[in-house]
C-alpha cells in the first residue's frame, strides 16, 4: 500500500491579563493516495470524539484525536461503497482560557474553559470544513513528578451524533500526559 499522511498542528499562547492565559489551536490530517489506481486501505485512518487518551490504535495505526464532549471514538465515518471505517480528512480547533491555581518547582495546577469543534471525513469529497461537532466544557489539570500530567475535563457536547436523536450532551473525561491535538 502506498499513501501519503499530512498532520498539521498549530497552537498559539498569549497572556491576557496577569496569569490569565488564552490558548487558540487548529489541527488538521489528510490521508490520501499516491495513485487513484490503488486505493487506501484500512489503516492509518482517523477516529474522533474523546480524549484521545492513547493517541493511536496500535493494531490499525489509527489516529485517536481527542473531542471532549463526546464519547470515545464517536465520530468515526463509514464509507458504505468501501466497507471502510474512519476518516481520511479531519479538522479540530479549540480554544482555551486557562489560569494557574498552583505553580511551583515541584507540582503545578490549572484550571480552564475551552470551546471546541471538529470532524473526521471518509472522503475528500464529503469534506465539508463548517460542519463541525461543536462543545465547551471546563476543567483541571496536574502535573506531578514521576506521574506526569493527568487531568479530569466535563464537557457538553451540543450536536447529535450519527444516528441518535438527542445531543451528545454531558460528559466527564480523564486525562494522562499531554495531548498534542
Amino acid at each position: 500500500a502506498e499513501f501519503m499522511k499530512l498532520m498539521i498542528d498549530n497552537s498559539k499562547y498569549k497572556r491576557i491579563a496577569g496569569k490569565l492565559t488564552l490558548k487558540v489551536g487548529a489541527h488538521f490530517g489528510m490521508l490520501d493516495n499516491y495513485s487513484s489506481n490503488i486505493p487506501l486501505g484500512p489503516f492509518e485512518r482517523f477516529h474522533l470524539g474523546g480524549t484521545g487518551l492513547n493517541g493511536q490504535d496500535i493494531f490499525r495505526g489509527n489516529d485517536l484525536i481527542g473531542l471532549r464532549g463526546y464519547p470515545s471514538e464517536s465520530l468515526v465515518p463509514f464509507n458504505g461503497a468501501t466497507g471502510l471505517e474512519g476518516g481520511t480528512i479531519y479538522q479540530k480547533m479549540n480554544v482555551e482560557l486557562r489560569h494557574p491555581v498552583v505553580l511551583n518547582a515541584s507540582y503545578s495546577a490549572y484550571m480552564y474553559g475551552f470551546f471546541e469543534a471538529g470532524n473526521t471525513w471518509s472522503t475528500r469529497r464529503d469534506y465539508q470544513p463548517l460542519d463541525l461537532y461543536k462543545s465547551a466544557g471546563f476543567g483541571m489539570r496536574f502535573s506531578l513528578p514521576f506521574v506526569g500530567q493527568f487531568g479530569l475535563d466535563w464537557a457538553y457536547g451540543f450536536d447529535k451524533l450519527p444516528g441518535q436523536t438527542k445531543p451528545s450532551g454531558s460528559q466527564l473525561h480523564f486525562t494522562i500526559g499531554m495531548p498534542i491535538r
